[in-house]
Formats: C-alpha cells, sequence, structure tokens
C-alpha cells in the first residue's frame, strides 16, 4: 500500500512539473475542461436563485391554509400528492353538488376563492399586458399569498396593488388606472408571494369579484387535509394541495397507486431527474471530446522523456500513472477554477 501511494505521489509531483513546463497547453486544456464545469455551475446557481422553498411555495399557492381545491373537468381524479399532475374521467358533478359534498367531507365550508387571469392595465395612454391574480385580502387564510412592500392590500372593489415594474411605469400609490375599461385605484405595491425569488415582476393583486374567470381555486381552513380525504376529493372531482401531504408525503403503496394511475403524465420529479442526468451526461461528453485531444498531443510531445523513463526501468503502469497523475492536476485545478462562482455566490 505504501508503495502504491508513494508512486501515485510521484505521478501526481511529476504532473504538477510538467504543468509549469508547458503552461500554454495546459491553460487551454483547463480552458477545455473547465468551460463546462462553469456553465454548469451557473445553470445551477440560476435554479437555485430562482427556486422557493417548501415552505415559500406552501404560502405562494394556499397562504395559510389547509388545502386549495381546483376543479377539473370530470371526476375520478387521480392526482399527484403535490397536486402538479393529475388525470380525470367521467361526467362532472353540478358545482354546488360538489361543492356541499366536499364541505361534508371536510367538516368546514370553503373558504376564499384564488383566481388567476391577464389584463390590459392603462395608465394614462400606455396600455401595459399584466398579469392578475385575485386575492381576498381580507381572509386570515391568504396571509403569506402576497406581500406589500408600500401602501396597503386591495380591501374594497377596484383597488389594486400594483408589482414594481407598473409602479415605474406610472402606476404610483393614489395614480387613477383602468383595467379593462374600468376604473381601479392603486392603494399599494408589491407582488404575490411566488414572485420573491422571480426578480420585480410578478402579478398585480385585485380581489377575486373583480375578475370575471370561471375557473379558480378555493382554500380551505380547519383540519388538516389528510391523503385519505385527497381521494375522497378527487372522486368529486378537485385536483387538492394539502399542505399536510406536501409536508408529510404519501406511503410508497399510495405513491405506487398514483403512479400506476398516471403513467407517463405523473412523476415531474422522475422527469426533473432524467434531465439532470442528461445534463451530465453532456457536460461528460464535452469534457472528454475537449480534453482528450489535447491530452493526446500532450502525451505526443512527451513521447521522449517517457521512453527515456522506460529505458531507466519504469513499467508500462507507472508511465501510465505518470500521464494521469497529469490529468488528475489539471482536471482539479480546472473543476476548482470552474466552480469558484458558485462557490463566492453562496
Amino acid at each position: 500500500m505504501n508503495g502504491w501511494k508513494a508512486s501515485w505521489r510521484i505521478a501526481l509531483r511529476h504532473g504538477r512539473r510538467d504543468i509549469a513546463k508547458a503552461r500554454g497547453r495546459s491553460a487551454l486544456v483547463v480552458l477545455m475542461i473547465g468551460t463546462p464545469v462553469l456553465l454548469t455551475s451557473l445553470l445551477i446557481v440560476l435554479v437555485a436563485s430562482g427556486d422557493l422553498s417548501q415552505a415559500e411555495r406552501l404560502d405562494s399557492q394556499i397562504g395559510r391554509a389547509q388545502a386549495s381545491l381546483a376543479r377539473v373537468d370530470g371526476v375520478k381524479v387521480v392526482q399527484e400528492p403535490d397536486g402538479v399532475g393529475f388525470t380525470s374521467s367521467g361526467r362532472s358533478l353540478p358545482e354546488d353538488v360538489a361543492r356541499a359534498r366536499a364541505e361534508k367531507i371536510l367538516g368546514t365550508r370553503l373558504g376564499p376563492k384564488v383566481v388567476e387571469d391577464y389584463g390590459t392595465l392603462r395608465i394614462g395612454e400606455r396600455g401595459l399586458s399584466t398579469e392578475l391574480r385575485g386575492i381576498d385580502t381580507t381572509s386570515e387564510l391568504t396571509r403569506g399569498m402576497y406581500a406589500v412592500e408600500q401602501g396597503r392590500a386591495p380591501r374594497s372593489p377596484q383597488e389594486i396593488l400594483v408589482n414594481p415594474v407598473l409602479a415605474d411605469d406610472g402606476a404610483t400609490i393614489g395614480t387613477r388606472v383602468v383595467l379593462d375599461d374600468r376604473p381601479f385605484t392603486v392603494v399599494g405595491i408589491g407582488r404575490p408571494s411566488a414572485a420573491e425569488h422571480g426578480g420585480r415582476d410578478g402579478a398585480a393583486v385585485v380581489l377575486p369579484q373583480d375578475l370575471d374567470v370561471e375557473s379558480s381555486t378555493t382554500l380551505v381552513g380547519g383540519r388538516a387535509v389528510t391523503w385519505p380525504v385527497v381521494r375522497k376529493l378527487n372522486a368529486l372531482g378537485y385536483v387538492v394541495t394539502s399542505r399536510h401531504v406536501y409536508e408529510n408525503g404519501v406511503t410508497d403503496a399510495q405513491q405506487r397507486e398514483v403512479d400506476q394511475a398516471l403513467g407517463d403524465q405523473g412523476s415531474g420529479d422522475s422527469a426533473d431527474r432524467a434531465v439532470l442526468v442528461i445534463a451530465a451526461s453532456s457536460v461528460m461528453i464535452e469534457v472528454v471530446l475537449l480534453a482528450c485531444p489535447a491530452f493526446a498531443v500532450g502525451v505526443r510531445r512527451q513521447r521522449r522523456e517517457l521512453a527515456l523513463l522506460a529505458a531507466s526501468g519504469a513499467s508500462p503502469r507507472q508511465l501510465r500513472r505518470l500521464v494521469l497523475g497529469q490529468a488528475a492536476v489539471l482536471g482539479v485545478v480546472a473543476s476548482v477554477v470552474a466552480a469558484w462562482p458558485r462557490t463566492r455566490r453562496r
């Protein structure tokens, strides 16, 4: 074992010396290896900085509620535990019937609705397209779904909370604006919580009754909505985002049941993992295609030196270690240099 360690120490020392002797070629190899690693590191930083934590995602979706219900066409809904992927079949129940049965299952009345839409906000002569979100800001269940930076949230019809981009374009507090031919007064500047990591943009917030949209989600307070309760609500044609399920997950047997029912439509996490594997494989292939020719040129330039070492009694294994030692040193240097921006960002 000591001989093995000693041989690798010699190989690494020899590789470091060769790198110092051929700085131009070494810099080229570092660039070839480091570029894809750098791009991958920057991509990871961008994705991580724009990603919401579990608590933030829950707040942006359901506020302080225990769950949100979204009506879909049909009944016999099968959904992913997080409510993103789903499938449905059968004939839809009348809305009032589904609502009454849902309240009976939950043991409480359904809470306020959350509506999303797009519209044109006119500030003077200018018209700006913007995303709109109808939130009952007077309800405790919606706390955490929006953030007020200046002023206050809407409390009555035809009041609006605009995002900073619209404010910079002239929709300041107290300004009268027109949204789809209806007058509104700007009472605050902020954004939905989902936009906190996404920069300055985000939906403008109004009260739900100010948006004439049929599709909406309904918040639910009261006790925790467990997975068996979610499945009962699925049978009424609701896709459910449950705080309890989101935080505690489901059993392996329950997940297998969902996977079998959804087939290729579900498992967004599996798709994400597949994308990451493909990206990592692409980086490795790119490194091999770029770096191998440079290493090959380096080995060819060292033929005389390697031949002298072989004539002096060096074994083929020792010669391979000398070449691999140089490659290892270059690889470590390139990876450290390329990953440095990510380390600095943290």
